[in-house]
């Protein structure tokens, strides 16, 4: 699987936009992320998306699949571009 080597400020661009769409704060987000709490993260999707999360991340083929989709780089390398 390809490493992406994201940059502070393109993780916490990441992070705040994840915040945004799940109500959350972004530094919360992190904390849960990097003691892998991810139920909590889930926590703010409706059933049929946190369904759909928990079975890319449970499949490391469909999250190979998702680091390498082009839209996704294109996102990536925009983040903290101003």
């Amino acid at each position: 699987m390809k490493k992406l080597n994201l940059s502070d400020d393109k993780v916490s661009s990441l992070l705040g936009l994840a915040g945004k769409k799940l109500g959350k704060d972004p530094e919360a987000l992190r904390e849960q992320l990097q003691t892998g709490d991810v139920n909590s993260v889930l926590s703010g999707l409706d059933e049929k998306s946190a369904a759909r999360v928990q079975s890319v991340l449970s499949n490391p083929k469909a999250i190979e699949s998702l680091m390498n989709n082009p839209q996704l780089q294109q996102l990536i390398s925009g983040l903290g571009k101003k």
